[in-house]
């Protein structure tokens, strides 16, 4: 078995803060979603954040910052699924007045290939 120190384990950003709620694999990428915990980030903007992480060269090749709910609401509190080209979002436990909330997973894809843009 492999394991990783969590500051090794991006090889492009070292002090890696996201505290992840939930991982799924999809084609060759790890999806992360989780909350930033970055003592840098102003309390004003939102933590909710989507990371696409290439599995061979564990770096960052995309990220998603979602806006807040509502006043203490964060979209990557609890779960994640991936279905259909959709990234799918429980941000609370399962109650009968929660809400499932769903993006293209083609946003998260035009963000990682605009960067790659960017890089090159």
């Amino acid at each position: 078995m492999q394991h990783y120190e969590r500051n090794s384990f991006i090889r492009n950003l070292p002090n890696w803060s996201i505290a992840v709620q939930d991982w799924k694999v999809h084609e060759g990428f790890l999806i992360a979603s989780g909350l930033d915990k970055s003592s840098k980030l102003l309390a004003s903007r939102p933590r909710s954040l989507i990371q696409l992480i290439n599995v061979k060269t564990r770096q960052i090749t995309a990220e998603l910052r979602l806006p807040r709910r509502h006043a203490s609401g964060n979209f990557t509190r609890e779960g994640m699924a991936v279905f259909n080209e959709h990234i799918w979002l429980l941000p609370d436990d399962l109650e009968e007045e929660n809400k499932l909330y769903r993006f293209s997973l083609n946003e998260l894809l035009k963000v990682g290939r605009e960067s790659l843009r960017l890089k090159n």
